[in-house]
């Protein structure tokens, strides 16, 4: 819990965090989110950097 943070939101909305150091964003449906489909909705095809 040591790297726990807190984001205020507003109601009804979501807050994907992650490490851009250790994820590679390109690889992940940002761009494609909406309420049904999360960027990590596929967290199989999401790849790591080297």
């Amino acid at each position: 819990m040591d790297l726990a943070g807190e984001f205020p939101t507003y109601q009804r909305y979501d807050l994907c965090v992650y490490n851009s150091a250790v994820l590679d964003a390109k690889s992940m449906h940002i761009k494609d989110a909406s309420f049904n489909i999360g960027p990590i909705d596929e967290l199989w095809k999401v790849a790591y950097k080297k």
